[in-house]
């Protein structure tokens, strides 16, 4: 059965407490999909989910109308 959850993540460094999420829901082996207002946001959190932590390893791809985008 398919599962849905959504997360607000709020305060001061969200986008360091959102990258921990993504991180432990990869650990568990979900699928996670995260919606930003622009691409700029987007690029944004692409880079500090390869350099948040230095042990962290959250494999990910920008996705943009059914293409990755480099």
């Amino acid at each position: 059965m398919t599962r849905i959850d959504f997360f607000e993540v709020r305060g001061p460094r969200w986008d360091l407490s959102l990258c921990g999420l993504v991180e432990r829901a990869w650990d568990a082996g979900e699928r996670v999909y995260l919606w930003t207002d622009s691409e700029a946001e987007a690029r944004r959190l692409d880079e500090l989910l390869w350099t948040f932590r230095d042990d962290a390893f959250v494999p990910h791809v920008l996705w943009q109308g059914g293409e990755g985008v480099d």
